[in-house]
């Protein structure tokens, strides 16, 4: 009985999702270029901050801090 069955071809993986439908190397470099523009486009329109905008506050704030003396600090000038 195993004799007479059909063997299946093995299946074909699926290629990437940014890959699907592209020809050729210019195609998806081209492809890329307008996904990058698409991105900037949003990120200006949503007004969103970008990786130059980021920054580190001060962990101990000036104006916090001045005048505060702490626990010991009276016993000498």
């Amino acid at each position: 009985m195993r004799l007479d069955s059909t063997d299946r071809s093995r299946s074909m993986s699926r290629p990437p999702r940014d890959e699907m439908g592209v020809k050729d190397v210019a195609m998806k470099s081209k492809l890329q270029n307008i996904a990058h523009k698409a991105l900037k486009k949003k990120i200006a329109r949503k007004g969103m901050k970008g990786e130059g905008d980021r920054f580190i506050g001060t962990k101990m704030p000036k104006h916090l801090f001045s005048g505060k003396r702490g626990i010991g600090k009276t016993d000498r000038r």
